[in-house]
């Protein structure tokens, strides 16, 4: 991805320029009208880029509060069954899983309309050029129309990939701040708890609540 995505964020606006200025020399004006086109669609195309990277977010934060409960139910497991606190746990997670997949729902409504946009852009485009040719008075022949249709197919692949490129290049920025984020926190210190997988030598009694404050509130 790394190669192909530097290589098409570079060629893909110098191919889509050079298209644009043969259009304008065979169709005149008519090629303007598709080029604002062209752009009101990666406008749109922006904006749903952008609902994504933060929806996106949402969803990793909830996939962090649910893989942390999660270990730490694991490492306090025996205590967890001692104590009978199976379902708060298990409710808990769960709420944090509906969470999650809430938003990959969203995601997925906007995957949906993106990708739709991406296949309709260039039909939308050939029929704007061709609509605004003919209004203004230009004579379609059989060379222009295919000369035209040539250069709206070489605008095709870049007008496709570069939103993939420009998404998934929004994904690897999210995780690479989470990663920031994370790297740049203060260190902990050693703690002897059992939601740190260490043994507590503690009574078990039931007036006891050895897992953390935050796990069990959480939970509870």
């Amino acid at each position: 991805f790394g190669m192909f995505a530097f290589q098409m964020l570079f060629s893909a606006p110098i191919t889509i320029i050079i298209a644009v200025v043969l259009l304008v020399l065979e169709i005149g004006g008519a090629a303007i009208a598709g080029f604002f086109t062209m752009l009101f669609l990666f406008g749109s195309l922006g904006k749903i880029m952008g609902k994504m990277g933060a929806i996106e977010q949402l969803k990793m934060a909830q996939t962090d509060k649910r893989v942390k409960l999660t270990n730490e139910v694991l490492a306090g497991v025996n205590i967890i069954k001692f104590y009978t606190w199976e379902d708060p746990f298990m409710a808990q997670i769960n709420a944090y899983r509906d969470a999650e997949l809430a938003q990959l729902r969203r995601k997925a409504k906007y995957q949906v309309g993106m990708y739709g946009m991406m296949t309709g852009a260039p039909l939308v485009v050939i029929l704007v050029c061709f609509v605004v040719y003919a209004w203004t008075g230009g004579v379609l022949t059989v060379v222009k129309v295919f000369t035209t249709l040539m250069l709206l197919d070489i605008l095709r692949q870049p007008m496709m990939m570069l939103p993939m490129v420009i998404v998934n290049t929004v994904l690897v920025k999210v995780a690479i701040g989470r990663f920031q984020d994370f790297l740049s926190k203060d260190e902990v210190e050693p703690q002897v708890c059992l939601c740190l997988g260490l043994s507590l030598s503690l009574p078990l009694s039931r007036s006891h609540t050895p897992l953390s404050v935050a796990a069990l509130s959480a939970a509870l």
